[in-house]
């Protein structure tokens, strides 16, 4: 993840991937949101929306307030709202950024553990043809999102920063083996290490050649399954 704000005015050890704080409406001071307070936020918005998944906390969305680098911002579920800041998913807007990667303490050497490299006109994503409203629900509004975002986006967006590895992982592409093999390509092409983390269904009977077929890839170390996306186990979101 990019690491542009003050730790602490972003979250602490506990809380991932959102960079946000909450405050509710005109009570105490901001405090940072945990990856388990945004869940049940998220949650309390789909059980609003009437997506399965959703669960009803008794939480007046009305009155929760967002805040990122100590400004207002909308909830990540309104338009422009910040949703997750991934490194690969949504670029952090230079104007909250309060000091810039070479007026920081920066790591002499970095590996950026999770991002995104994608090219919608290389491998399908279903939810960028049209709004997927279980995604949105679960990572805010992402109309701004590009639909195509690699590694020389990325090397310019962490510029000063020294990042010598990257762990790139799928992106729900309709095809997890194509994209993969494209993500291995890429990966040969340049001269930052790679491992690549691609996706399976743990269900699926086909399984087992599935991953032979991955073990082809020699930067592939790893494989996932994204359980809160399966409609037909909704207990997975309690």
């Amino acid at each position: 993840m990019l690491d542009g704000l003050d730790a602490k005015r972003v979250v602490d050890e506990a809380g991932v991937r959102t960079k946000l704080g909450v405050q509710d409406k005109g009570k105490g001071p901001v405090k940072h949101c945990t990856g388990a307070e945004m869940r049940r936020l998220m949650r309390q918005r789909m059980s609003h929306a009437g997506l399965r998944g959703g669960r009803d906390y008794g939480i007046d969305l009305q009155r929760v307030q967002f805040y990122l680098a100590a400004a207002r911002v909308p909830a990540p579920w309104e338009p422009g709202g910040t949703g997750c800041v991934d490194s690969g998913v949504a670029r952090i807007q230079p104007s909250l950024v309060r000091k810039s990667p070479l007026e920081m303490k920066l790591a002499t050497r970095i590996v950026d553990s999770h991002l995104h490299f994608y090219d919608h006109k290389q491998n399908r994503h279903t939810f960028l043809d049209e709004v997927d409203r279980g995604y949105e629900a679960f990572v805010g509004n992402y109309d701004a999102l590009p639909r195509r975002y690699l590694l020389d986006d990325y090397l310019s967006d962490t510029n000063g920063y020294n990042v010598e590895a990257v762990v790139w992982h799928e992106f729900l592409s309709s095809e997890p083996f194509k994209e993969a093999a494209w993500a291995q390509k890429a990966a040969n092409e340049r001269g930052i290490r790679h491992a690549l983390v691609a996706l399976v269904d743990f269900l699926d009977p086909e399984l087992e050649r599935k991953l032979d077929q991955y073990s082809t890839l020699p930067k592939l170390t790893s494989v996932r399954e994204h359980l809160v996306w399966d409609e037909r186990n909704p207990a997975y979101f309690g």
